[in-house]
C-alpha cells in the first residue's frame, strides 16, 4: 500500500512538473522582454543584467555574519561550506536539529557557531537569540518531505521559516533568503506546492528589510539523500533543473550583493525579490539557461 501511495505521489508530482516544463522557453523570452516590470505587490523579479560574479562583489572592511536554519539539508550543507570557504564572512550561526560530522572537517570551521536543538519551536523564544542581533543575513534552507506526514511537513516548511523571519524583523536583520520551490502556489491542490506558496506570501507581508525568495527547479546531485523521482526527472530535457552547488553559490553571492547595497544606501531599492530557476542560472552566468 505504501509503495502504491508513493508511486501515486510521484506520478502527480511528475505531471505537475510537466506543466511547468512546457512553458520554460516561453517564460525565458517573456522574462528577458519584461525584466524591469514591477509587480503589484512591490515584489520584483531579478534583472538578468545583474550577474553575481565573484569579482564584482566588494564587501566593506568589516566581514559579514550569517545565520542559517536547514544547514544539514541538501542546499544548506553546501551553503555552510560556501560561507566557511569565503573570505567575505567571519561567522555563521547554524541552528538545527542535528550536527553533521563534516562540519568538524570543513575549511575555516572556526567560523561555525552551532546551536543544536531538538525542537525548532525554540525559535519563538526571542530572548534566547539575542546573539543574532548583529547578523547581516538570515538563510532559511529548510525542507521536509510530505511522506513525513502533513503536520511535520507544515511545521518544517511553513512555521519554522516564519519564526525565523520574526527574529529577523525583531533584530532588524538587513537580509533574509528563503529557499522555496518551482511551482510554489498558495492555492495549489498539492500540499507541497501550497505550503511553499503560503510561506512565501506570509513572509512578503512581514516587515523584513530585505527578502530574497529562490524558486529552484529539480535539484541535481543532492548529496543528503536519494530521491528516485528527481533521478528520473533529471533526464527530462525540458524541465527546470539546477545543480545543488550552483543554487548554494547563488544564495551566498546574492546575499553579499544585497548586503553591499544595504550598507551603501541603508535601504533596498527593491525590498522583495523572487528568483525563479531560469533567473538563478542567468544570474550565475550559467550556460545551462540557454538549453532550457
Amino acid at each position: 500500500m505504501n509503495t502504491l501511495k508513493n508511486l501515486l505521489h510521484l506520478s502527480l508530482f511528475f505531471i505537475l512538473l510537466l506543466g511547468f516544463g512546457q512553458t520554460q522557453k516561453e517564460n525565458q523570452q517573456h522574462f528577458v522582454q519584461n525584466q524591469n516590470q514591477q509587480e503589484e505587490d512591490n515584489c520584483f523579479k531579478a534583472e538578468p543584467s545583474i550577474k553575481l560574479q565573484e569579482e564584482n562583489i566588494v564587501i566593506p572592511q568589516k566581514k559579514l555574519e550569517a545565520a542559517i536554519i536547514g544547514g544539514s539539508g541538501a542546499i544548506g550543507r553546501l551553503l555552510v561550506d560556501q560561507i566557511c570557504e569565503s573570505d567575505n564572512w567571519q561567522t555563521l550561526y547554524v541552528i538545527g536539529r542535528r550536527k553533521l560530522d563534516s562540519w568538524d572537517e570543513c575549511i575555516n570551521k572556526g567560523k561555525l557557531k552551532l546551536f543544536i536543538e531538538k525542537d525548532l519551536d525554540i525559535l519563538k523564544q526571542t530572548e534566547k537569540w539575542e546573539i543574532l542581533k548583529n547578523v547581516d543575513s538570515f538563510f532559511c534552507a529548510l525542507g521536509s518531505r510530505v511522506k513525513m506526514g502533513e503536520d511535520e511537513f507544515v511545521k518544517t516548511d511553513y512555521w519554522y521559516p516564519n519564526y525565523f523571519a520574526d527574529l529577523a524583523v525583531k533584530f532588524g536583520i538587513p537580509h533574509y533568503s528563503l529557499v522555496s520551490s518551482i511551482g510554489a502556489n498558495s492555492s495549489s491542490w498539492f500540499l507541497y506546492m501550497r505550503t511553499k506558496g503560503q510561506v512565501e506570501e506570509t513572509l512578503k507581508q512581514k516587515n523584513l528589510k530585505g527578502l530574497s525568495i529562490f524558486q529552484p527547479g529539480v535539484l541535481l546531485n543532492r548529496n543528503n539523500d536519494f530521491r528516485i523521482g528527481e533521478k528520473i526527472i533529471a533526464y527530462v530535457p525540458f524541465l527546470s533543473k539546477i545543480e545543488s552547488k550552483d543554487l548554494a553559490l547563488a544564495l551566498r553571492l546574492e546575499a553579499e550583493q544585497k548586503i553591499k547595497e544595504f550598507k551603501k544606501m541603508n535601504n533596498f531599492e527593491n525590498k522583495i525579490r523572487v528568483y525563479d530557476n531560469q533567473q538563478i542560472l542567468y544570474l550565475l552566468g550559467n550556460k545551462q539557461n540557454e538549453e532550457l
